[in-house]
């Protein structure tokens, strides 16, 4: 069973998405033109589930799905019924074990995922005060959803939602 487990913020994570956006974007070639890194392990001093979020800026739908193969390939897994919640987004997971190390989010630039994405990390990065909410925040519903993480997410999204809006989006 997976459960919610926080971790302090690791100074390394930024490290580590770089290596593996190095390792990937070449074997992707022009189907991924960049990635992004996004989620709380790229917001320092952010508590985590040391995943590592990566978005990829793939040119179109088709291109997201012409990397499934080449990203199970690398590693990953193709994990569809995700996709459902997001038709233009797909999918992926590399595990170490029972540990999801990295998630990869294949979505276009210009698209509304990665617009979501982006302004959420930014705001965070930019309001200590925002942040400092939005870890107690997590840190309760970590203890209230441990062995749910689709509540967990659920539950996260209000918050998302209110800083989504006060950063004019």
């Amino acid at each position: 069973m997976t459960v919610v487990n926080l971790v302090a913020y690791d100074p390394s994570w930024p490290s580590l998405f770089r290596k593996e956006a190095g390792r990937l974007l070449p074997l992707l070639k022009e189907r991924v033109r960049s990635f992004e890194h996004v989620g709380s392990t790229s917001v320092p001093g952010l508590s985590a589930k040391a995943t590592i979020d990566m978005m990829g800026d793939a040119p179109t739908v088709e291109d997201a799905e012409a990397c499934i193969p080449i990203l199970e390939g690398a590693g990953y897994s193709h994990t569809r019924n995700v996709d459902a919640d997001w038709p233009d987004r797909r999918f992926f997971q590399y595990h170490q074990g029972l540990q999801c190390l990295y998630q990869i989010h294949l979505v276009q630039r210009d698209g509304r995922f990665w617009d979501l994405y982006i302004r959420f990390r930014d705001a965070l990065r930019a309001n200590p005060s925002r942040k400092g909410d939005y870890e107690a925040l997590k840190r309760r519903l970590a203890e209230d959803y441990r062995e749910d993480v689709g509540g967990y997410t659920r539950a996260k999204s209000g918050f998302i939602s209110e800083t989504l809006k006060a950063a004019g989006w």
